[in-house]
């Protein structure tokens, strides 16, 4: 025999199963698009103003300089530098696909070799008026590359070399141009000493031409900023 007995409200609700959440209301396809539109422009804009920034604040931090690219130039010295450097670097992925063990940071960044580069250079260039840049006091570079490189570990190397940069200048209808830029090392004042000297072994023996300011736009932010023109969003 069976009785009836009546169970509290709140067993039968813990009992029935759990009713599903309402799905929230999507909003319209246009208005999804709508944002997605405005949310590029302002990743535009915000690109745009970024890269101008940083191209003042480069302009502030580096000394950058226009060099010949012509045969036998210190502008061709500063590209086979990065080509070199980008070689090694590929026959070191070749063996590590090989199953060899490499360490990478035992050559050391870019810089050091594009500095390495410059200085060797120095060395071998003769100087106008006959003299050679030892006799010119540029034989304080070797000095000073011969201290950097007996550092034991890379890292020393990279610290206390100039922190240099290259690449071929945008220029139309003149003679081809790189741009070399260089910042002073505020982690290793010792490194700086190194600055006037390769200012003056620039312009004396290279012929470099300094550039002040920030460097024009590249290609990139000249049409991002002509797409944003054709919208009518800047």
């Amino acid at each position: 025999m069976t009785s009836d007995v009546a169970m509290p409200s709140w067993m039968v609700r813990a009992a029935s199963p759990p009713a599903s959440a309402p799905r929230p209301k999507r909003g319209k396809a246009g208005n999804h698009k709508e944002k997605a539109d405005q949310l590029l422009v302002i990743i535009a804009k915000l690109a745009l103003t970024t890269a101008r920034q940083a191209a003042q604040l480069e302009s502030v931090c580096y000394t950058t300089m226009f060099i010949s690219e012509a045969e036998g130039s210190l502008g061709q010295v500063c590209r086979k530098s990065g080509i070199d450097y980008d070689g090694e670097s590929k026959r070191l992925r070749e063996k590590v696909a090989g199953g060899e063990s490499v360490d990478f940071k035992a050559r050391g960044p870019p810089h050091v070799h594009l500095f390495g580069a410059i200085i060797k250079r120095s060395m071998e260039i003769t100087a106008p008026g006959g003299g050679t840049p030892k006799a010119d006091g540029h034989n304080i570079f070797l000095e000073y590359w011969q201290q950097v490189t007996a550092a034991k570990k890379p890292q020393e190397i990279a610290e206390q070399s100039l922190h240099c940069k290259y690449r071929k200048a945008r220029t139309t209808g003149e003679e081809a141009k790189g741009v070399l830029s260089f910042v002073l090392n505020s982690r290793v004042p010792s490194a700086n000493s190194q600055y006037p000297i390769l200012v003056d072994y620039l312009v004396k023996v290279e012929k470099a031409e300094a550039v002040h300011g920030p460097a024009p736009r590249g290609p990139l932010e000249r049409e991002a900023g002509s797409l944003l023109q054709a919208l009518n969003q800047f």
